[in-house]
């Protein structure tokens, strides 16, 4: 009787848009806290997809708050709160969002520029490390603020208008609504401000060009009119943000509602995108409706990375010291300082021979996008036993830098090598999608082998079928053992065993010059001798034929029987 025995490693096998600049070119080294586009409306604070969509509620910063900025360095959210201005001097308090946590906590109040105009705008500038957070009033006036304290530490930066649009005069409104955004490539700010033109009260794109460290001047050129449907209506924009993600940088703005008025189109509410050089709006398919402003922060952040691993990399379909099922884990990582959210659900569909184990033992430790760290929501994962797909739901917030994971206990049902992929383009989020492919192997079964037995008259020719001998008379056997190749796992022992019947005896000395008992050939190799003094025990032959792997797939072993 002839025997193949292994074991097996427990081991790895195997939109319309506007680019305003090379932001990749400029940070794609590099990280930063512009992981998501946030949209005020009726004082919640959410998250938006590239395509305007709004999803959960991240936080409440009450009814009254407008001006959100985004910080670069930090990725939190800071908020103007309009409602502390019966205080003497006159007051706004500012308000961040910790966008790890989803706390909002009020960092101190801010004093009003001369007249006590309404904030309508903010922006921090993005200087690399230490970006400054600029307000826009209705009195086409600036304010640099401290975020730290809410300190304002320049006042006053009164915005000079263009002289003339079209050879036309133009002049400033009674006060002006709109947004401002920091382009994170060139420096420029951009707002939106009134002006008047030939008696028409209209809303314009504005470059005020770079910001200077000091003075309270600044003076705005190339007015592009903003249009849909004819030019817009006066206060009609109330927000305007820069999202790198997707690249080229998209330039959104949010309206109200408006209906025809002198020379106006009628308008309706929701997010557009804007092409800086026409002014021309598209919108997008009605989303956005409610939002009163939006954050604005021009600097790509880093892609999130998904990666993926089993447990034990390789199992079998049968109980055996190899375990039958394994934990694959998949975890959502970022490296930006502030956190990006899952605008779509994350699937990970297991490669066919792989399912849900009985006992799938899901869990999870990612969360929603409205979770506090008070009161967590968690994202819970969806995988069915006996199923092929292992689904994590959108608005999963991934903190900044941190990482979540699901994991799931999953079975064989077939063999050979399992190549386990959740394609890069599938996951989406608000800091994009990853680079590279999330990708795993898991081997089912372990070790296979074919092996072969043949029999001989000495110096005849192998052969599988019957061999008639007489007492005393000779019989060479040879074995072979052939490793099924790469789609299996190298051998941790292999061992070619035969088991003489007891009408059979071991015949010394016939291989190496009549000095040797048994011989083995591995592949092409020459061949190597042993002893039965250390491969013989009673009747039973054992030859370890170390290495056995896909690199080394043969091994034979020879020897001679006499007939009693």
């Amino acid at each position: 009787m002839s025997r193949f025995s292994f074991r097996t490693p427990l081991r790895l096998a195997g939109l319309v848009a506007l680019a305003l600049g090379s932001h990749a070119a400029a940070q794609a080294a590099g990280t930063s806290g512009c992981t998501a586009l946030y949209a005020l409306a009726g004082g919640n604070i959410t998250y938006v997809s590239p395509a305007g969509q709004s999803s959960l509620v991240v936080a409440s910063g009450g009814t009254t708050v407008n001006g959100a900025a985004l910080d670069p360095v930090s990725g939190n959210v800071y908020l103007i709160d309009r409602s502390n201005t019966g205080t003497t001097p006159a007051q706004n308090d500012l308000k961040v969002l910790n966008t790890d946590t989803g706390v909002v906590t009020t960092v101190g109040a801010i004093t009003l520029p001369t007249g006590n105009p309404q904030v309508v705008g903010a922006s921090f500038d993005n200087t690399p490390g230490n970006s400054r957070l600029f307000l826009l009033y209705s009195n086409y006036t600036l304010q640099e603020i401290d975020e730290a304290t809410g300190t304002v530490v320049r006042n006053n930066i009164a915005i000079t208008l263009p002289a003339t649009y079209n050879n036309q005069a133009m002049t400033k409104s009674t006060a002006t609504s709109g947004d401002m955004v920091f382009d994170g490539a060139t420096g420029n700010l951009y707002a939106v401000l009134n002006g008047v033109v030939n008696s028409n009260d209209n809303p314009y794109i504005m470059n005020l060009g770079t910001l200077p460290g000091t003075g309270t001047a600044v003076t705005a050129t190339n007015p592009v009119q903003m249009t849909f449907n004819g030019p817009l209506v006066r206060s009609t924009v109330n927000g305007i943000a820069i999202n790198p993600v997707p690249n080229p940088d998209v330039v959104y703005v949010t309206t109200s509602a408006t209906t025809a008025t002198g020379n106006a189109g009628s308008t309706p509410a929701g997010i557009f995108t804007v092409d800086l050089a026409t002014g021309v709006l598209t919108n997008l398919n009605g989303n956005g409706t409610g939002y009163t402003d939006l954050s604005d922060c021009a600097v790509a952040p880093a892609p999130p990375t998904v990666t993926k691993a089993f447990g034990a990399s390789t199992i079998r379909m049968t109980t055996t010291a190899v375990p039958t099922t394994t934990t694959l884990t998949i975890t959502i990582s970022n490296t930006n300082p502030g956190a990006y959210f899952t605008t779509a659900p994350i699937v990970d569909t297991l490669p066919s021979g792989v399912v849900i184990a009985p006992n799938p033992g899901l869990s999870t430790t990612c969360v929603l996008s409205n979770s506090t760290t008070a009161t967590p929501v968690a994202a819970v994962p969806s995988a069915t036993a006996g199923g092929t797909t292992v689904t994590l739901p959108k608005d999963v917030r991934i903190p900044g830098p941190g990482s979540c994971t699901v994991t799931v206990s999953v079975t064989g049902t077939t063999r050979g090598l399992k190549t386990n992929v959740i394609p890069a383009n599938t996951v989406s989020t608000t800091a994009g999608s990853p680079t590279t492919d999330a990708t795993a192997t898991l081997t089912v079964n372990g070790v296979e082998a074919t092996i072969r037995k043949t029999q001989s008259v000495p110096g005849g020719t192998g052969a599988t079928s019957p061999l008639n001998r007489k007492p005393g008379e000779e019989i060479e056997y040879c074995i072979t053992a052939t490793h099924k190749g790469a789609l299996y796992p190298d051998a941790t022992a292999a061992a070619i065993k035969d088991t003489l019947a007891n009408t059979l005896e071991f015949v010394p000395n016939r291989y190496n010059g009549a000095t040797q008992d048994v011989q083995l050939i591995r592949g092409t190799a020459a061949p190597t001798f042993f002893k039965y003094a250390t491969t013989v025990t009673g009747q039973t032959l054992s030859l370890s034929i170390m290495p056995f792997n896909a690199a080394n797939p043969t091994a034979q072993v020879c020897f001679y029987a006499r007939v009693r």
